[in-house]
């Protein structure tokens, strides 16, 4: 489960893990108890280099996974609208990464998909807010996420975010342990 569980984190969190976004969220599948032994694997061995490994859910037999550079997310809330935007939504900007982890495992229990979550993965302000008057519809690309405002930045995440992800996928089918493919910054 082990190398399994290493091969999931990097499709879903590589461009994380080399710092180049915020955070990945994702579903790790498995008993529990393999998904711990995972978990805590993982917290070993990022943990120290600004990576923390949150479970924001959880059910018999998956969890949802949130990896994230604290440091990023504090940068990021701090562009502007963006505090004002998730006091909309219970969350306070300048509280510490853990409390705002809180009230959104409170938020995916009452919704099954909260949309100010694409805050908490780096994602645009304009997306988020356009996702959300759209109801999903009516965007201008889809890739990585909906993107309502610049198409070309977008774009360029997507690819950079793709090449990243299979970088990192051959290197470690390569023998690359996971320390060796998890930056710090």
């Amino acid at each position: 489960m082990r190398k399994q569980a290493d091969w999931v984190l990097l499709e879903h969190a590589a461009p994380t893990l080399a710092g180049i976004k915020t955070a990945s969220m994702f579903r790790l599948k498995g008993l529990q108890e393999e998904r711990e032994a995972a978990l805590c694997a993982w917290r070993e061995v990022i943990s120290a280099r600004g990576i923390s490994v949150a479970v924001l859910q959880e059910e018999t037999e998956s969890a949802l996974v949130y990896v994230y550079r604290a440091s990023y997310l504090r940068q990021d809330w701090e562009h502007p609208g963006v505090a004002e935007f998730l006091a909309a939504y219970g969350y306070d900007a300048a509280a510490p990464v853990a409390e705002n982890l809180d009230r959104l495992r409170i938020r995916l229990a009452e919704s099954s998909f909260p949309h100010e979550i694409g805050l908490f993965l780096g994602y645009p302000l304009a997306d988020v807010q356009g996702f959300i008057a759209h109801c999903g519809r009516n965007y201008r690309l889809c890739g990585c996420w909906k993107v309502y405002g610049d198409p070309c930045f977008a774009q360029r995440c997507f690819a950079k975010y793709k090449k990243c992800r299979d970088v990192y996928l051959k290197c470690y089918e390569q023998g690359q342990l996971l320390s060796r493919l998890t930056v710090v910054r």
